[in-house]
C-alpha cells in the first residue's frame, strides 16, 4: 500500500471519527431521544403546586390580601396545575411515540389508554375518601371540586387527547379556540370548568409533544427552539396583562375568590409554560449542558404522581387536624416550606435506590 492511498485511508476513518463525535456532541443529534426540559417542568410544577397548596397555613391578615392572591396564589402557584396537566399532554405524545417504537398498535396503546384511566379513576378515590373523612362531605363535593372534578377525570380526558392525535392538528386548535370562547362569553360554570380546563391544557400538550418530535425527526431543534419561546413571551404578556385587568375587576380580599377560571386565564397559563418550558429547553437539550440538568428537581419530577396526591392526603391527615392553618408567618412559611422540600428530596434518593416501589408511577407501570 502506497503512501497516498494509505493518508487516503487515515483522513477517511479521521472524517469518520469526527462525524461520529459530532454526533455525540451535537444538541440536534437525532439520537438524542430524552427531553431533559419536560421532566424539569413535571419537577418545576409539583413544586409550584405543593406551595400553592400549603400557603393556607399563613395567616389570614396576609393570605386574604388582593396582592399575595393575585400575584402569588394565581401567577405563580395555581398556574400549577394547568402545567401539571399540560406535561401530561406532552409525555402522552411522547409516549406513544416510544410505543409505536416498539410494534405497538392502534389497539394496545388504546387498551392502555383505558387501563392508565382506570388507576387514575381508582387512585383518586384514596383521596376523595380521606376528604370525606377529615372535611365531610359538602367541602368534598362542592367547594373542593374533587369530585366530579378534573383530578377524577384526568384518565378519561387523557383517553379523548389520545383519540384526537389521529385527528389533524388544525382542528385540536379550534377546539381549543372554541373551549376558549365559551370562557370569554361565560357560558362555563360549575363542573365544566374543571373538565374543560384540563382538556383545553392537555390538547395543547398534545400539540407540543407532537411538535417535538418533528423537530426531532426534521433535526430542526434550533428553529423549534425560537418558535416556543416567541410564542411563550406572546402569550405570556398577554396573559399578564390580562390577569392585571382581572386585577382590578374582581375583589380578591374576598375568600375564595380566585381568576383561575376567568376568561383569559387559559392563555396565561399556556404563555407561562412556553415561556418557561423555552428557557429550560434551550439549556438543557438545544445546548445539551450537562451541568444545568438540576437533578434536584429531577427527584421530584420522578414522584410528580405521587407528590401531586399525597402532598393532599398528607395536608387534609397531619397538617390540618395539629392546626397549622393559619399558623405561619411569611418568613416561617419559607423556612417550613424549604424543610418540606428537603425531607421530599431525601426520601426521592432513598426510594429511588428501591426503584420506587409501591409508588403511584410503579402502580400505573406495574398494571397498565
Amino acid at each position: 500500500m502506497n503512501n497516498k492511498t494509505r493518508n487516503t485511508i487515515e483522513s477517511s476513518n479521521n472524517e469518520s471519527k469526527k462525524i461520529t463525535i459530532s454526533e455525540v456532541r451535537n444538541p440536534t443529534s437525532k439520537k438524542s431521544s430524552r427531553i431533559h426540559s419536560i421532566d424539569t417542568m413535571r419537577g418545576y410544577q409539583i413544586l409550584l403546586m405543593i406551595a400553592g397548596h400549603y400557603n393556607s397555613f399563613l395567616k389570614i391578615d396576609y393570605f386574604e390580601t388582593a396582592m399575595f392572591t393575585m400575584f402569588v396564589r394565581n401567577m405563580v402557584e395555581q398556574v400549577a396545575n394547568p402545567l401539571f396537566i399540560i406535561v401530561m399532554g406532552v409525555a402522552l405524545v411522547l409516549s406513544m411515540d416510544q410505543r409505536k417504537k416498539r410494534g405497538k398498535n392502534f389497539r394496545d396503546n388504546l387498551i392502555h389508554q383505558i387501563k392508565r384511566a382506570i388507576i387514575f379513576f381508582l387512585l383518586n378515590q384514596v383521596l376523595v375518601i380521606t376528604y370525606v373523612i377529615y372535611f365531610g362531605v359538602e367541602i368534598t363535593f362542592t367547594q373542593s371540586g374533587l369530585y366530579p372534578g378534573w383530578i377524577t377525570s384526568l384518565g378519561i380526558i387523557s383517553v379523548f387527547c389520545f383519540l384526537l392525535l389521529y385527528v389533524k392538528k388544525l382542528y385540536r386548535i379550534l377546539v381549543m379556540i372554541a373551549i376558549e370562547l365559551l370562557y370569554e362569553l361565560h357560558f362555563i360554570s360549575g363542573w365544566w370548568v374543571f373538565n374543560l380546563s384540563a382538556f383545553f391544557y392537555m390538547t395543547f400538550g398534545t400539540l407540543i409533544g407532537e411538535y417535538i418530535l418533528e423537530a426531532r425527526q426534521n433535526d430542526s431543534w434550533r428553529a423549534f427552539q425560537i418558535k416556543i419561546f416567541v410564542s411563550g413571551v406572546i402569550l405570556f404578556t398577554f396573559g399578564v396583562l390580562a390577569e392585571l385587568y382581572l386585577y382590578n375587576t374582581y375583589d380578591l380580599t374576598i375568600p375564595h375568590t380566585t381568576t383561575q377560571y376567568a376568561p383569559h386565564y387559559n392563555i396565561y397559563a399556556l404563555g407561562m409554560f412556553t415561556f418557561v418550558f423555552s428557557i429550560f429547553f434551550r439549556i438543557q437539550d438545544y445546548k445539551r449542558d450537562p451541568g444545568m440538568r438540576i437533578e434536584a428537581i429531577r427527584v421530584f419530577s420522578n414522584l410528580s404522581l405521587t407528590l401531586f396526591y399525597s402532598h393532599l392526603i398528607v395536608m387534609a391527615i397531619l397538617f390540618i387536624p395539629i392546626g397549622m392553618g393559619n399558623a405561619f408567618s411569611v418568613y416561617s412559611f419559607l423556612i417550613f416550606m424549604l424543610c418540606l422540600y428537603i425531607f421530599i428530596f431525601l426520601l426521592g434518593v432513598l426510594w429511588a435506590k428501591k426503584g420506587y416501589i409501591y409508588s403511584f408511577e410503579w402502580i400505573i407501570r406495574k398494571f397498565s
